[in-house]
């Protein structure tokens, strides 16, 4: 296949499909085009519709949660690896090996950070500086917030078969 480049110049003689290549690159960079988009289109919605107290919880809330990603990112960098060597050797059951035992460990993880976080969300008043009145919904944004979070820790797993498949 032409689009193929030759094994004999890949260090670890891999084929790489550049068209395959192309369009994940491509998919990548539009995903983040949109991403960004949505973001700014969606604060220019919310500035114009919450008061400015509202507003000004979520910048705040979502700083409390900075963390998350990184450790969410660090994690899914090591399980990759694994799971790509796995992979690249053909070894489709270590790879099932891999994902089965990381379930168990990554649902404590997501339970162990739900429950912290929404204890610290029912004394988020305490912890940040929140507008009087504004509690109980900095409570509420804080609480979906970490939701989401932790339902990102449950599944970082399951994705890597994409981002492998590819390597």
């Amino acid at each position: 296949c032409p689009e193929t480049l030759p094994a004999h110049r890949m260090s670890v003689g891999i084929e790489i499909n550049r068209r395959l290549a192309f369009v994940n690159s491509a998919s990548s960079v539009a995903r983040k085009v949109l991403v960004m988009g949505i973001m700014v289109w969606l604060n220019q919605f919310l500035v114009r519709r919450l008061p400015e107290e509202e507003f000004a919880l979520f910048p705040v809330l979502m700083a409390f949660l900075l963390f998350f990603p990184l450790a969410t990112n660090l994690f899914t960098a090591g399980l990759g690896r694994y799971i790509t060597d796995a992979y690249a050797k053909g070894d489709e059951d270590t790879v099932s090996r891999i994902i089965s035992t990381t379930t168990p460990i990554l649902a404590a993880c997501a339970g162990v950070v739900l429950v912290a976080c929404l204890a610290c969300a029912r004394s988020i008043d305490s912890l940040l500086e929140i507008a009087p009145g504004m509690e109980q919904d900095a409570r509420f944004m804080f609480a979906l917030l970490i939701l989401g979070a932790s339902f990102r820790v449950l599944v970082t797993h399951l994705g890597l078969g994409f981002h492998v498949r590819q390597r």
